[in-house]
C-alpha cells in the first residue's frame, strides 16, 4: 500500500479487487474519492472481508473474481484469517 496515504484502511467506503503485479490486489476508495493501490497482504483481509458483507466490493472482471473466491477459499479453510469466514458462507455461485 502505498505509505503516504492519508487514510486509514478501516475507513474505505469500498475496495476492488484487481490484478497487481502478477497477482491479486486491492484498491481500496475512500469517501472523499481518495483510492490506493497494492497486492492484498495479510492486513487486508480483515478490511474486504468487512466490506464484502457490506455489498461493497468489485472486481475488474471474472477472472479476478474467480481467482479471488479461490484464495478467499483456501486462506479459510487453512485458518489464516478467520475474520473472513463470515464473508464465505453460503457458498460461491463461481465455483
Amino acid at each position: 500500500m502505498t505509505p503516504s496515504c492519508p487514510h486509514a484502511r478501516r475507513e474505505a467506503v469500498m475496495v476492488t479487487i484487481v490484478p497487481c503485479d502478477g497477482r491479486l490486489g486491492v484498491s481500496y476508495t475512500y469517501d472523499n474519492g481518495d483510492a490506493e493501490t497494492g497486492p492484498i497482504g495479510p492486513d487486508d483481509w480483515p478490511i474486504i472481508g468487512l466490506l464484502r458483507r457490506q455489498g461493497k466490493i468489485a472486481f475488474t472482471s471474472q477472472l479476478v473474481r474467480e481467482r479471488f473466491e479461490a484464495a478467499s477459499q483456501s486462506a479459510m479453510m487453512k485458518g489464516c484469517y478467520p475474520m473472513l469466514q463470515g464473508a464465505l458462507r453460503g457458498g460461491s455461485p463461481f465455483h
